[in-house]
């Protein structure tokens, strides 16, 4: 019977994903902003975390990361996509007055 269950749930524990958000923490008292990259959300990160009263926090960017991250192994890094391609080339233009 521990066979089966093994041969059944085994190969399905292999895989994992998990989120990456990109949070602005800014501090509205002295102002001043940080960036940070954690799994937890913005509101999970706040709980967590604890912020100061006069600090907010926004999310700036997320992906999906698919592998494990146990161990404490770094974050990935953001994939590379069309339209953060485009983004940083925007960026990147003189803007014209």
């Amino acid at each position: 019977m521990k066979w089966i269950l093994f041969l059944v749930i085994g190969p399905v524990m292999g895989f994992a994903e998990y989120r990456v958000f990109k949070l602005k923490i800014t501090d509205s008292k002295e102002s001043k902003s940080r960036i940070v990259h954690s799994t937890l959300d913005g509101l999970q990160y706040r709980d967590y975390h604890h912020l100061n009263e006069n600090e907010s926090i926004e999310v700036v960017d997320h992906w999906m990361c698919w592998k494990r991250n146990d161990g404490l192994k770094p974050l990935c890094q953001r994939p590379v996509t069309l339209d953060s391609l485009k983004s940083e080339s925007e960026l990147r233009q003189p803007q014209s007055e």
